[in-house]
């Protein structure tokens, strides 16, 4: 019990004990023993009415101090799991970039080694796709396949158009029919890349961030390692 609270509860029971005192004659039409009781029934109403008020206020604090925990163990949550991808990224960013002055037919790597990080270690799909699309022209500059072993990859049916309208759409991840689409942060480049992958049953809200910054990764490298082209 706090404080103030105990001084309201003191301070109505010093009134219940003095009010006799006070009430000493009739008031108005009141004789002086139904003045004395009106006035205790008043002091003990005024008593429950702050009773039920602060009752009130407590279970609206431990409403707010409950939603305050579940939140708190939302976050938690969350950032074991991204922890747990941290070296995830040391391996798309570090250990690629140490390859910096690989011949330009293995550079293809690099990207190949990103998307089987997406693919394989975050989302369980059979494929992944980087695809760099100039956006006036509307055409592909360059564009990277993984594949699961033994899984063949058939004709995708998707139009760059298609893939640039959803920069315009909010939210990290779009769906394209059995697809799902996330494009690069920078929403000012003029050859963005996006990143294609199908549907599947793993759940992969909470691997989105990661898979946004291998994106953003691809991104970083395709302007290093194709500056001609990213300009």
């Amino acid at each position: 019990m706090s404080t103030v609270v105990k001084v309201v509860y003191f301070l109505l029971f010093l009134g219940l004990v003095v009010l006799p005192h006070f009430i000493v004659e009739d008031i108005l039409f009141l004789p002086q023993a139904y003045a004395q009781s009106l006035g205790s029934l008043v002091l003990v109403c005024v008593g429950l009415l702050f009773y039920y008020l602060h009752k009130w206020d407590l279970r609206r604090m431990e409403k707010k101090l409950e939603i305050s925990t579940d939140k708190l163990n939302d976050a938690y949550t969350y950032l074991g799991t991204v922890n747990r991808r941290l070296p995830l990224l040391e391996g798309v960013t570090t250990d690629l970039l140490r390859t910096s002055d690989m011949e330009n037919n293995k550079k293809k790597e690099v990207f190949v080694s990103l998307l089987a990080t997406v693919v394989t270690s975050l989302v369980r799909a059979d494929w992944g796709m980087f695809r760099f699309i100039e956006v006036e022209s509307k055409n592909t500059v360059k564009e990277f396949i993984y594949t699961q072993k033994n899984y063949v990859l058939l004709k995708t049916e998707f139009s760059n158009q298609e893939l640039l309208d959803t920069r315009s759409n909010t939210g990290r991840i779009h769906e394209l029919r059995d697809l799902y689409v996330l494009h690069t942060s920078d929403a000012t480049t003029s050859l963005p890349c996006f990143l294609i992958f199908p549907k599947g049953d793993e759940e992969i809200g909470d691997v989105l961030t990661v898979i946004q910054s291998i994106v953003d990764q691809a991104q970083l490298f395709f302007k290093y390692y194709y500056p001609t082209a990213a300009h």
